[in-house]
């Protein structure tokens, strides 16, 4: 059986393409962070990339183990399965490209690596997806983060779509589908992944025995709100330990105990926790990216490409950092809020605080300062508990 759980919809959709032998030629599996699009893109890739895949295998949605399809996807060496992510520039021959720390999907990158064409270098590609399957099967491209496309690369992406080639399979994973160009949805199979019910995430999270205990597992499954790839993170980088320390803190700033301190530990947090992020994707060389669940969890069996990844960018860790700290200090607030409202207390600070933990984020995707965005949130959370305590007194 295939590693998603929980994701029946979604393969009930490619259970009857395959079942039926009508597959389309470009597909967008589209849904929220760490369900398992990436997992099921490389069950799907194994499916179609295997000449020994059977009748009974692709009506099941169940790759064939320990052929040499799946030995050379596992190991990330099938020369047909092409894995288009920004830290592909890494391995780029445009030296510009190499040299650059990306938060998007250049047009470049993707003339390189998937459609050809005339470059910024001046130096024109072929277009690898109109090549020959080198093991003379099919071919399949799965673009990560396909909402970082931009308008010109989506625009270039889409002529393939209308003339696709023979025997090719594109599928494009997004977390924001709204960011994909109307007419790229309308020439695509779309399947929507869903968050996992309660039940599912218990199976997964007992399957993958994560190293969580008590209150630790009850609370990464309440953070991860059905995403198993949210589970996986909070278990990896110990955000329950987070909670822990940043709950307490925030309890006390909303008593008047204004704490000076508080923004520093913020900003370390995210420091800290970007600097490992950075750390592991550049230890990584061939692994594929851990930030999908598999519905399951997408870090977990799909193969990569094979190729090393690019140089870390420290800007976009701190995003994603300050990311994981507004889910963990948005959770804080929301459970605050829920015993203000359970003991008739009024949750006004907990409401704003979201709101200002938010702002604080926008701020940092802006490339403010740390140290400032935090001291600034704490401030402004500060100036909050003293006008609701002022406007409750009697």
């Amino acid at each position: 059986m295939t590693a998603v759980l929980g994701q029946e919809r979604a393969l009930h959709v490619l259970r009857e393409a395959m079942r039926h032998r009508h597959v389309s030629h470009a597909w967008i599996f589209h849904g929220p962070y760490g369900v398992g699009k990436f997992t099921a893109a490389a069950a799907f890739a194994r499916l179609l990339l295997d000449p020994e895949a059977t009748d009974e295998s692709l009506a099941r949605f169940d790759p064939p183990q320990g052929t040499e399809t799946a030995q050379l996807v596992e190991r990330g060496l099938h020369p047909d399965l092409h894995i288009i992510r920004r830290t592909l520039a890494a391995v780029s021959d445009n030296p510009t490209l190499r040299s650059k720390r990306l938060s998007n999907i250049p047009i470049d990158l993707l003339r390189e690596f998937m459609i050809g064409g005339e470059c910024g270098d001046g130096r024109f590609r072929e277009a690898p997806v109109f090549k020959s399957a080198v093991m003379g099967h099919a071919k399949v491209f799965i673009v990560e983060e396909s909402e970082l496309l931009d308008f010109v690369g989506q625009n270039a992406l889409l002529k393939t779509l209308e003339e696709p080639p023979a025997h090719t399979y594109i599928v494009l994973l997004t977390t924001r589908v709204d960011r994909l160009l109307p007419t790229i949805r309308s020439r695509c199979q779309r399947v929507p992944f869903a968050r996992l019910d309660e039940d599912s995430m218990r199976r997964w999270m007992q399957r993958h025995r994560l190293a969580l205990e008590g209150d630790a597992e009850r609370w990464a499954l309440a953070l991860a709100d059905g995403s198993p790839g949210t589970a996986v993170f909070a278990a990896r980088h110990d955000l329950h330990r987070w909670a822990e320390e940043l709950g307490p803190e925030f309890d006390r700033l909303a008593q008047g105990e204004y704490a000076p301190k508080l923004g520093d530990m913020l900003a370390r947090r995210v420091d800290e926790l970007a600097k490992a992020l950075v750390k592991e994707r550049e230890s990584k060389a061939s692994a594929p990216e851990d930030d999908e669940g598999e519905g399951e969890s997408d870090a977990g069996t799909a193969a990569g490409d094979g190729q090393p990844r690019t140089k870390a960018s420290k800007q976009s860790a701190n995003h994603e950092a300050a990311g994981w700290l507004a889910a963990v200090l948005g959770h804080v607030a929301r459970q605050r809020l829920h015993e203000c409202v359970r003991k008739g207390h009024d949750p006004s600070f907990w409401l704003e605080l979201v709101d200002l933990v938010g702002g604080a984020e926008r701020a940092v995707h802006s490339n403010l300062n740390l140290k400032h965005v935090f001291a600034n949130l704490v401030t402004q959370a500060a100036d909050r508990a003293a006008m609701h305590r002022v406007g409750s007194a009697p």
